[in-house]
């Protein structure tokens, strides 16, 4: 289980076995939450932009790592 940066866990290595990905999945959470409180970073405002139009976790999250380079 992976720990993001706000103290919450994220249960999402039952979807994603790569630690890359189990990392993008917790950073573009963390992401969603920031825009929620209308604060994300601007690399966090590009990769969600990228994900957007996304529908299925593992394209968002391929998105997500493709637009903010991680």
């Amino acid at each position: 289980m992976i720990v993001t940066t706000s103290g919450k866990a994220c249960r999402c290595r039952r979807y994603f076995s790569d630690p890359a990905d189990v990392r993008a999945v917790a950073q573009l959470a963390e992401a969603e939450r920031a825009e929620a409180r209308r604060s994300p970073s601007p690399n966090q405002a590009k990769g969600l932009a990228a994900a957007h139009e996304m529908r299925r976790a593992e394209d968002r999250v391929e998105k997500w790592r493709t637009a903010t380079d991680n």
